[in-house]
């Protein structure tokens, strides 16, 4: 891992997991509810999107197009403000659109353009 706060400044290695247990250990309590795994997406991919209210309202891109249902955020993470060629600051929201799809977009404050960084499986 990078020293660095930078979304995507790390190195993902293939997932090598052990052989499982005969059976679970003892206690182990198995939860019924399904679970939700994030999916970065490398590069992220460019989206359409308009805002109302300071959210994302709209979504159009080859991953999601919709409304947004329901929405999260934002989150602001920054960085490298002291490097003019560095810095960084991004709105992350977690948003559901109309057509099912789970993800995660952001606005690049730099660069004015919004993308979706990551999908929920």
């Amino acid at each position: 891992m990078a020293d660095d706060h930078r979304p995507g400044s790390f190195r993902v290695q293939p997932f090598a997991p052990g052989r499982p247990p005969a059976a679970p250990a003892p206690g182990l309590m198995h939860s019924a509810r399904p679970l939700l795994a994030i999916r970065m997406l490398r590069p992220p991919v460019l989206a359409q999107v308009t805002a109302d209210g300071g959210g994302p309202a709209w979504v159009r891109s080859a991953i999601a197009n919709g409304r947004v249902l329901h929405v999260s955020g934002p989150w602001r993470t920054t960085g490298s403000w002291w490097c003019a060629e560095e810095r960084f600051a991004y709105d992350s929201f977690d948003v559901q659109t109309s057509d099912g799809t789970l993800s995660r977009l952001r606005y690049d404050h730099r660069a004015r353009s919004w993308e979706i960084d990551a999908i929920y499986d």
